[in-house]
């Protein structure tokens, strides 16, 4: 019997609570979490190095790059699907996510379903 490789998701998050959450969420669903980081830069190095089918992503990060400054430096390399987690609700930020088919944005506060049911869409389950 084929058994399925886990999907590989990266956490770009820079409140350890919510990313703990996250990382909890979808272990349940059997993703495997590659790490947790907590800047854009080194979801950047991450992206290249471990090659995620998924990232969450933060807006608003740690150090000089914000999430979707992070999300267009690795689209340049590899197109991988990102959803944005962010408490950030700016209708021009959300409406520049949303305009690529491969971003997909969730507001903070959320429900588990919520990013559950954005991740397998974004990974065809």
């Amino acid at each position: 019997m084929e058994t399925k490789r886990k999907k590989k998701i990266l956490i770009v998050e820079d409140e350890l609570v919510i990313a703990n959450d996250i990382r909890g969420f979808l272990s349940d669903e059997n993703y495997e979490i590659i790490s947790i980081v907590l800047t854009g830069e080194d979801a950047i190095n991450l992206a290249r190095q471990n090659k995620p089918d998924l990232i969450i992503m933060d807006i608003l990060l740690h150090g000089d790059m914000n999430g979707i400054e992070a999300a267009e430096e690795i689209s340049k390399t590899r197109k991988i699907p990102i959803i944005f987690v962010s408490a950030y609700s700016h209708e021009e930020i959300v409406k520049q996510i949303l305009s690529d088919i491969n971003y997909k944005y969730i507001l903070k506060p959320f429900q588990a379903f919520e990013l559950i049911d954005k991740v397998n869409l974004l990974l065809e389950r």
